[in-house]
């Protein structure tokens, strides 16, 4: 009888169930890829930008996403993990908020950070070039505050190289309305994963872009909101942030994103005086691999075990 044993593995073979463990980061770390692990799947958020002071500050962007892109060919790696850090939202003293920073893994998958938002009255260039109102360019941009022909910031992540783009997500944020530079407009809502941020009106500010729920993906809850916009002249409709995203301010300063949700920070809002933009959240990791069969092990770890006088496991 001929042998049709293709060899290369020793022990009971389990079938795949079509299972994966998930691995969840929210500070850097160093990923050991199994050698019997090919592929990978990365998600990685990037951190959020800062809102921008008021009156009518625009809310900061949402760090960008790169949403399960496959990486391979790295069996035995040891990968370094970088989470990306809050923007700081604008003080009283600045314009415009911070941008969050970058998430990586290693060199292969780079999630961009958010945008910081900007203030209605900046006379500072703006980080994203144009107009000196609008807001930063980032993985989702910063929104911008109450200037006629602002805009917002754009988005950064789906221009990016290799899979960060490919697999990347983010959006702009908005400006103020239009009202030829009227000052009593609030600012515009900072971009998010899943849509743009919305534009702001007659005193009140726009809300920000949305993300999603990360828990399908292996995250705790919420990922990637843009910051509302801040109000004008004790407006109570002040900006509202979306999924873990900072509120702009109605008569005080923005709200701060929630914690590791890579959220942008809320535009400052107030009656006459000045107060802060919040600030963006850090960012967040989940690396995705197969889960391994029990039983299975290469002839080399077969070999290396029992050269060892032990057993593989």
């Amino acid at each position: 009888m001929s042998d049709t044993n293709p060899g290369g593995f020793i022990g009971v073979v389990v079938e795949p169930n079509n299972t994966v463990t998930r691995n969840y980061y929210n500070s850097p770390a160093t990923y050991s890829v199994p050698v019997s692990i090919n592929e990978l799947k990365i998600y990685a958020q990037a951190g959020g930008g800062g809102g921008g002071r008021s009156v009518g500050g625009g809310g900061g962007g949402a760090g960008g996403l790169v949403n399960a892109a496959p990486i391979s060919g790295l069996r035995g790696a040891s990968v370094p993990i970088t989470i990306g850090a809050a923007g700081a939202g604008a003080p009283t003293g600045a314009d415009f908020g911070s941008n969050g920073t970058d998430t990586t893994f290693g060199t292969y998958v780079t999630g961009v950070g958010g945008g910081g938002g900007s203030f209605n009255g900046s006379t500072t260039p703006s980080p994203s070039g144009g107009p000196t109102t609008r807001g930063a360019a980032g993985g989702c941009g910063g929104g911008s505050g109450a200037v006629s022909g602002s805009g917002g910031g754009t988005a950064t992540q789906p221009t990016q190289p290799g899979v960060s783009g490919t697999f990347g997500q983010g959006n702009g944020g908005s400006s103020g309305a239009d009202a030829g530079g009227v000052p009593d407009y609030g600012g515009g809502g900072g971009g998010g994963v899943s849509t743009g941020g919305q534009g702001g009106g007659y005193t009140f500010g726009g809300p920000g872009g949305e993300g999603l729920d990360g828990s399908p993906l292996g995250f705790p809850g919420n990922i990637g909101g843009g910051g509302g916009g801040g109000a004008v002249n004790n407006s109570p409709t002040q900006g509202q942030g979306k999924n873990g995203g900072g509120n702009g301010g109605s008569n005080g300063g923005g709200s701060n994103a929630s914690s590791n949700t890579g959220s942008g920070g809320g535009g400052g809002g107030s009656s006459g005086g000045t107060t802060g933009g919040g600030n963006g959240a850090g960012g967040a990791m989940v690396v995705e691999q197969p889960k391994q069969a029990g039983g299975v092990w290469s002839i080399s770890e077969v070999f290396n075990a029992r050269r060892a006088d032990t057993w593989p496991t």
